[in-house]
């Protein structure tokens, strides 16, 4: 596994400004995100471990196998936000509660 290279503040308030908002496997560990408009980005395997998400809309946000790890989430817009067994939340934190939905890769697959 290739270590994910950390990038400064300037850098990801960049990113979250794009339309775009393709944040996927970008190390934003320690970032300050409070207020932020994420709602739609993509950060599968983002590495948010202690960022500040406070009061962040992360509504339809796509946080597969995320690492949320000692984020704060407080007053965070999680309303469908997906997520999967992979993505780690903050301890004792509830995704479900806070409107984010477990979707897991196979449920999308259709059998025949």
């Amino acid at each position: 596994e290739i270590p994910m290279k950390k990038i400064p503040q300037e850098e990801i308030d960049k990113l979250i400004n794009t339309k775009n908002k393709n944040l996927r496997e970008i190390n934003m560990s320690g970032a300050n995100l409070g207020y932020a408009d994420l709602s739609g980005a993509n950060l599968d395997y983002a590495d948010l471990s202690w960022a500040n998400l406070y009061e962040a809309d992360l509504s339809l946000a796509n946080l597969w196998g995320a690492n949320l790890s000692g984020a704060n989430l407080w007053g965070a817009n999680l309303s469908g936000a997906c997520y999967d067994k992979y993505t780690i939340w903050p301890n004792g934190f509830d995704p479900n509660a806070a409107g984010a939905k477990a979707i897991n890769i196979p449920d999308l697959l259709i059998s025949e």
